[in-house]
């Protein structure tokens, strides 16, 4: 999957069993990350999710939605619990305040 954030910066994400690695646009490696029960059914996304103007990776993991910034580390925030374990995400800003919002 590959997306682009509004800085212009583009990127690749893919995640397999497990792990979840992002390319940047050169397809220099820039994360790799072990998630232990990483779901395969649902996309990973990519986006600014708390409003530092960077992007950030999104993934669901059993019954938590978890953001990561590219050095591997957790968004403040993160992981969020949520009652199912095979949630699917997507992010938008929904209302129109100029934030994105998790759907």
């Amino acid at each position: 999957m590959g997306a682009e954030e509004s800085s212009g910066n583009i990127y690749v994400i893919e995640q397999g069993k497990d792990v979840l690695k992002v390319w940047d646009k050169n397809g220099a490696l820039i994360m790799s990350q072990n998630i232990p029960g990483l779901a395969l059914h649902a996309s990973p996304i990519i986006a600014d999710i708390d409003g530092d103007y960077e992007a950030e990776s999104l993934v669901t993991a059993k019954n938590q939605i978890l953001s990561f910034k590219f050095n591997g580390t957790l968004t403040t925030g993160f992981p969020n619990n949520v009652e199912y374990d095979r949630v699917r995400i997507a992010a938008a800003d929904r209302n129109g305040t100029g934030y994105t919002d998790l759907i």
